[in-house]
């Protein structure tokens, strides 16, 4: 299964997550992205340790990262971990994975989610720390002031994204 992860105009940058890959799947991996189409089957081996290498259109990367579903007696790097391999350039990002992995999943959730809450989460903690003059507590308009302070950040994040095509 292929999925958009993420996608950008304005710096112009794709993340394509592929889940399952067959070799149909991956044939457009090559053509589009510069890795050689022997570095894209081998995104298909369960076995393949963590190596590095780099491409002239492509830096090609297998990690492995912890199964937390793994069975009670795997002893082995395979039996313990799920494979992922990335292909990246300037501006993709190309994950490929056997097996849907929560881990990259929560990256996927955080990326996409993550940024426009920021600015937010800085407003609310400074109003939450209590000092002893804040204007909510002696203004009758303060409180109001913060909640639509906090909204215009909101559209103004909104339309900043709007504006580069982020999705």
């Amino acid at each position: 299964m292929l999925r958009t992860a993420f996608t950008s105009t304005a710096p112009a940058l794709v993340w394509l997550d592929l889940v399952e890959p067959t070799l149909a799947d991956l044939e457009p991996v090559p053509r589009e992205y510069g890795p050689p189409p022997l570095a894209v089957k081998d995104c298909l081996g369960p076995e393949h340790l963590p190596m590095f290498e780099r491409f002239e259109r492509a830096t090609f990367a297998i990690l492995r990262a912890y199964d937390e579903r793994s069975p009670a007696e795997a002893d082995t790097v395979q039996g313990l971990t799920r494979k992922v391999a990335l292909f990246y350039g300037p501006d993709f990002l190309v994950t490929i994975h056997r097996k849907d992995q929560p881990s990259l999943d929560a990256v996927i959730r955080a990326w996409q989610g993550g940024t426009p809450a920021l600015p937010l989460t800085f407003i609310v903690g400074v109003y939450g720390i209590n000092f002893t003059h804040m204007p909510e507590l002696s203004l009758p308009w303060g409180y109001p002031a913060v909640l639509v302070l906090m909204a215009g950040v909101s559209g103004a994040i909104w339309a900043w994204f709007r504006r580069r095509g982020w999705s």
